[in-house]
């Protein structure tokens, strides 16, 4: 079978597939993590205890 734009196929057993997904939101997430700890680090961000947290959403 032709594909267009020359493309090529893998097929891969789901386990393993579902294992990168799993890794790539892996990723994701912890690249979200250092853009936090970078603004924590540069003092933007707001403090609230948990008794603050509890009167915001009352």
């Amino acid at each position: 079978m032709n594909r267009a734009y020359n493309e090529k196929t893998v097929v891969v057993p789901k386990t393993e597939n579902n294992d990168r997904q799993k890794a790539s939101r892996n990723l994701e997430y912890l690249a979200k993590l250092d853009r936090s700890f970078e603004q924590m680090e540069r003092g933007e961000v707001i403090t609230k205890s948990f008794n603050e947290l509890e009167e915001m959403s009352r």
